[in-house]
């Protein structure tokens, strides 16, 4: 397990509230969770400019840790960063009004179960002080522990499909679905999905998705193609 802690003022982190009126991130916290057998999960958090002008953000380091054989990739809006980097200390990029940039993190398990955490603090160059944070945090079991047999089981079929994409999630809970192409835009948008769903897939173009659901924090992917 690889670990790293870096230090960032508490006394910055405690205005994170007041960091709000100048930008707005679509969740702090994000869970990505499977299996180890797994391709790669991903989790993406969108931030939001709220101001009236182009606007120099930089993110922080705080914190990371993860199984030294999984491998990984850290985005902003400018740069991504991988094993062959290293994720760097801080960086910088730059959204525009109005708009909004997406900071995406992946993991590739290789098989390897195992937990982690990767934090950041986000702020705007101009209010140094003011700094948010976000927490993703990685959980990856064998298929054959205890822990996996617990975890909600997520089904598509059938894989190819064609105008219509069956859902089956083992869970209560009200959910949330996105399918992405390769290229990571987002195509399709489902709201408040519950156990079994049927998803109408037909005006996709063919190719290969990836299917994103959101159950409380936790982030599920599954890839699969459209003919």
């Amino acid at each position: 397990m690889n670990k790293i802690f870096l230090s960032i003022s508490l006394a910055a982190i405690s205005l994170s509230g007041s960091a709000q009126s100048l930008f707005t991130l679509s969740q702090k916290t994000t869970t990505l969770s499977g299996f180890s057998n797994e391709q790669y999960f991903e989790a993406q958090i969108k931030l939001t400019n709220n101001a009236a002008a182009d606007s120099d953000f930089s993110w922080v380091k705080i914190e990371e840790s993860y199984a030294s054989a999984w491998l990984y990739s850290f985005c902003d809006p400018a740069n991504c960063y991988d094993n062959s980097t290293g994720i760097p200390v801080t960086k910088d990029f730059v959204v525009r009004p109005g708009k909004h940039g997406i900071l995406k993190f992946d993991i590739y398990p290789t098989n390897v179960a195992g937990s982690g955490k990767l934090k950041v603090g986000v702020f705007r160059k101009s209010a140094p002080t003011l700094v948010d944070t976000i927490t993703y945090t990685i959980s990856v079991w064998n298929p054959l522990s205890i822990k996996a047999a617990q975890q909600p089981e997520l089904t598509l079929y059938p894989n190819p499909a064609n105008n219509e994409l069956r859902l089956n999630y083992d869970s209560k809970s009200v959910y949330n679905v996105e399918l992405m192409n390769l290229i990571g835009n987002k195509v399709k948008t489902y709201s408040r999905l519950q156990g079994d769903e049927r998803l109408d897939i037909g005006d996709l173009p063919s190719g290969v998705y990836i299917l994103r659901l959101y159950d409380n924090g936790k982030v599920v992917s599954r890839r699969f193609t459209k003919n």
